[in-house]
Formats: C-alpha cells, structure tokens, sequence
C-alpha cells in the first residue's frame, strides 16, 4: 500500500449517449396510442390545446404591449411640448 500527502485525483468519466428525434417514429406511436387509449388520447390533446391558447395569449399580450410603448412616447412628446408652450412662450 502507498501512502501519499498529496491525493491524485482520477478525470472524471464523461458517458455520452446521443439522442436522435425520429418525427415518423413520433407519429407512430402517436397514432397507435389514440387507437389503444382513445380517452387518454383525448385527454392529452386537450392539454396540448390549452398550452397552444396560453402561449397564443402570452404571444398577443406581448404584441400589445409592444405596440403601447410608441403610443406612451407620443404621449409623452405632446404633453412636453405643450408644457414648453405652457411655461417658456410668450403666447400665453
């Protein structure tokens, strides 16, 4: 037995298995679990359907939102100019 001060340590083993995405094989075993569970089928597509509204939702909130900012801008230009108007010109 070696008795040392220092302790070496080993690499670390590093096990990579590459995943492959088959869209076919996908579709398969989609269309055979629809045939062996329709109503877990059913229950699955309904949950795919309501992340597909929330994401579409999410999606139009942040296009409102998007639009809005410009508008605040806007806004923002009319009421300064009209404060310069207000305060700095001899108009009023």
């Amino acid at each position: 037995m070696k008795i040392t001060a220092f302790k070496r340590f080993q690499p670390k083993h590093f096990e990579y298995r590459p995943l492959y995405y088959d869209e076919r094989k996908e579709e398969l075993d989609q269309i055979k679990q629809q045939y062996e569970n329709p109503e877990e089928a059913q229950k699955i597509e309904a949950i795919r359907e309501r992340i597909q509204r929330r994401w579409n939702i999410h999606r139009n909130h942040k296009n409102k939102t998007k639009s809005s900012n410009p508008r605040l801008v806007l806004y923002l230009i009319i009421i300064m100019a009209f404060v310069y108007v207000l305060f700095f010109s001899e108009l009023f």
